[in-house]
């Protein structure tokens, strides 16, 4: 079986951040992928998205790579009472390069 999420890999190689949604009918859920850099230009229009999906679950995937043909990484939960923009200062930007431009 082929790794679903190679696609989403070699994206987040581009420094791409990428946001799937995943509801259901009963529950707005999303998977928020980002890249080993982002740049303060994405990090500014990431905190914009973040106010678009203030009434998701959110997981934060995070230090992807590939193993054994698997793409795994860092996986970091999020409510919906709990603020994005707050918990990507808080814990996620500290594994994650801000690069300057």
């Amino acid at each position: 079986m082929e790794d679903p999420n190679a696609p989403i890999y070699y994206l987040s190689l581009l420094n791409n951040i990428i946001f799937t949604n995943v509801s259901s009918d009963n529950e707005k859920r999303g998977v928020l992928y980002l890249p080993k850099e982002i740049s303060k230009k994405q990090l500014e229009a990431l905190y914009g998205f973040a106010l678009s999906v203030l009434d998701f679950d959110i997981s934060v995937v995070y230090d992807m790579c590939r193993i054994d043909e698997m793409t795994v990484g860092e996986v970091f939960e999020l409510d919906k009472q709990e603020n994005l923009k707050e918990k990507l200062d808080d814990y996620v930007l500290k594994k994650v390069k801000l690069k300057y431009e």
